[in-house]
């Protein structure tokens, strides 16, 4: 790409596979981090600090176990140590700086060697939010329905009852 600077001097800028993925990572709309062996944000996107209603320069640099429940943090810590290179996942809870709650999917993977902090973990956060409203919506109509199915073999039940009822009194009388 060419460009031209404030002295009119052209400018070049290569845009390669690296400012392509940047640009991916960045808008995206699941969060994406990078972390620590003992589990400091080293990088994050912007999705990621919506999630947890905190500025990405806040973000960055915390620990992770911050933005976890006691319980999550113990269960990715378990998870962590049995990782392969395959990666895993995990559903936790994500608290939010204003303490709210957000359902997420963590999928793990650990990534290459970094010399001067050993192992980092890489992680993609999705938001269930909408996936557990779906879940719960499907509940409820699941419910509604074995309700008036029950509710329509209450009635069957009764029509039958009352109609075998009145052929076998026309029956009895005509017997007699």
């Amino acid at each position: 790409i060419v460009g031209v600077d404030k002295k009119n001097r052209q400018v070049f800028t290569l845009q390669g596979a690296e400012y392509a993925y940047r640009l991916l990572i960045e808008s995206m709309n699941e969060g994406a981090l990078t972390l620590t062996k003992n589990k400091t944000i080293l990088y994050a996107n912007q999705c990621f600090a919506k999630m947890v209603k905190c500025p990405l320069e806040q973000v960055i640099g915390a620990s992770f176990r911050f933005f976890l429940s006691i319980k999550d943090t113990q269960s990715l810590q378990t998870l962590l140590k049995r990782s392969d290179k395959k990666g895993s996942k995990i559903q936790v809870l994500l608290n939010a700086v204003d303490g709210s709650e957000t359902p997420a999917l963590i999928s793990i993977r650990p990534l290459a060697m970094n010399s001067s902090q050993g192992v980092t973990i890489g992680m993609v956060v999705t938001d269930m939010t909408e996936a557990r409203r779906n879940e719960e919506l499907l509940r409820v109509l699941s419910h509604r329905i074995v309700q008036a199915q029950e509710f329509e073999r209450g009635r069957v039940s009764i029509e039958l009852h009352d109609n075998i009822t009145q052929l076998l009194c026309a029956a009895l009388v005509l017997s007699l």
